[in-house]
């Protein structure tokens, strides 16, 4: 990534592919307030909660409930695509396949 300061002072951010990068360690899905916050309920009642310490001990986690959703999916593909499927249907939420 590199930032054009051009002189009138707008900034521009070009971007590589992610394709391009290797070891990329963070990833920062951009998110709805109330997506966020069901996250963190999830995570609460899940028992995912922040235990090192720092300025979010003892609150609910949502990195490590998706590292354990992650998890989930690299041992069962099939079981946790299932899962979230019957899920997602359920509810409506299961996106259509793309027109072929």
């Amino acid at each position: 990534m590199y930032i054009d300061f051009l002189t009138n002072f707008n900034y521009h951010v070009h971007m590589s592919p992610k394709s391009n990068k290797t070891g990329i360690k963070s990833y920062r899905p951009v998110l709805s307030e109330e997506a966020r916050d069901a996250f963190a309920a999830l995570a609460e009642s899940l028992r995912f909660i922040v235990d090192a310490p720092s300025l979010y001990t003892g609150k609910p986690s949502a990195p490590d409930l998706l590292e354990a959703l992650a998890e989930c999916h690299r041992l069962d593909p099939p079981g946790t695509t299932a899962a979230l499927a019957a899920l997602l249907a359920a509810h409506g939420l299961l996106p259509e396949p793309p027109d072929a």
